[in-house]
């Protein structure tokens, strides 16, 4: 009964528009108006989120004949988890949206929560391999704990220059971390590490973000180039487009850096006794500057 109550719904709009006069007839949109049209972008949130299991990130520079991986860089077994900030599921989501720049190729950016709270914290860790022909580097495993971003953005493109390939990327961070550790004999084995406990980066001011790079200004590049016979995977910071402007300033902070090895391979500066632990207390950049930035990664010889 529903159903039909309905469809007689729907035949009476049907005949309305019919009998509607010729003004409010449809009419066919002109291409200019549908080009003057765009999307204000997408607002999501992650509320509860976690992930587990054997994926894997792969980032392929080259392929033999046979598919088989020339030269990569791989993520394996990914995890991340985050907290919530549940007074701000929704009025302070992620974003993605298109930006548009005149005669250059469009941008996808991607801006984060602003989390003024501190509450939004991620737990991350991955085993790292990075691989060319013949040969292939375990890196151990990256984890780090208690990574808290606000507001940092995240910007790709295409290169607009002929002959370059590769993502170019923008970026802003002003983030803290809880810890940060690399495990080269697994995620497991704690008794060798290195540990960076509470970093803190941002904006030489302290309370706003630090522009790492910027897509226009200043862009970054990830890509893979042959130099001299070998190929490398390259990431890189572009000199600024326009030298007259000053490069934004950054303040970094490590309020621990420590050593730790499951043999006492270390001398205690204080009892000068063996040690498994080494101690190097804190450290301060009040202010720095990124000109330029030149990153080649290969395995082997």
């Amino acid at each position: 009964m529903a159903r039909l109550t309905l469809y007689k719904q729907f035949l009476v709009v049907l005949v309305c528009a019919c009998m509607a006069p010729s003004g409010w007839a449809l009419t066919e949109l002109e291409d200019a108006e549908l080009s003057s049209v765009r999307g204000a972008g997408v607002a999501f949130n992650l509320v509860n989120y976690s992930l587990a299991g054997d994926l894997s990130l792969t980032y392929v520079a080259k392929s033999t004949a046979d598919n088989a991986l020339a030269q990569y860089i791989a993520l394996n077994k990914l995890t991340l988890s985050r907290s919530d900030d549940a007074a701000s599921t929704f009025s302070d989501p992620y974003s993605l949206s298109i930006v548009a720049r005149p005669g250059l190729p469009d941008v996808i950016r991607m801006a984060e929560p602003r989390n003024a709270n501190g509450l939004l914290k991620w737990q991350f860790a991955t085993d790292w391999v990075v691989g060319t022909e013949g040969s292939v580097f375990n890196g151990g495993s990256l984890l780090v704990q208690d990574y808290a971003s606000y507001g940092g953005t995240l910007e790709v493109t295409s290169p607009a220059t002929p002959g370059v390939e590769g993502v170019l990327f923008g970026k802003t961070v002003h983030f803290d971390v809880g810890s940060l550790s690399l495990r080269p004999r697994g995620r497991a084995d704690a008794g060798n590490e290195l540990q960076l406990s509470g970093i803190h980066v941002g904006a030489a001011d302290g309370t706003s973000a630090w522009v790492l790079a910027d897509v226009t200004a200043q862009p970054g590049i990830f890509n893979a180039i042959t130099e001299g016979g070998q190929s490398y995977l390259h990431i890189g910071i572009g000199w600024p487009t326009d030298p007259t402007k000053d490069v934004p300033a950054a303040r970094v902070v490590v309020d621990n850096i420590t050593f730790r090895n499951d043999q006492p391979t270390y001398t205690d500066p204080v009892t000068q006794l063996p040690t498994s632990t080494l101690n190097l207390g804190a450290s301060r950049i009040a202010s720095m500057q990124l000109q330029y930035l030149d990153v080649k990664l290969r395995a082997g010889p």
